[in-house]
């Protein structure tokens, strides 16, 4: 993936997730096994749109492999967010 860019949602999100977390953002890997999808969970302040909970912490949804979405921004294809859980944090 590194060499190339191409990669699926898994291994955008892992990448991003493990190059956020070494510089100590709070990240989390958001994963639907009902949408067969990965999307990486990342906290900031003062953002708003969707997100899942976890010990207090909101983790707004990251696209990763598709342009154009802001953070906390789902596409409605994907967007039930009782469809997705948050795998690692």
């Amino acid at each position: 993936f590194l060499s190339s860019l191409n990669g699926d949602c898994d291994s955008r999100t892992l990448i991003l997730y493990t190059i956020l977390k070494h510089y100590h953002y709070n990240v989390a890997i958001l994963n639907s096994d009902v949408y067969g999808h990965s999307m990486l969970g990342l906290y900031l302040p003062n953002i708003q749109g969707s997100y899942l909970i976890s010990a207090g912490i909101k983790y707004y949804f990251c696209e990763t492999t598709d342009y154009g979405h802001q953070i906390g921004q789902i596409q409605r294809s994907v967007g039930d967010i009782r469809n997705w859980k948050i795998e690692l944090n």
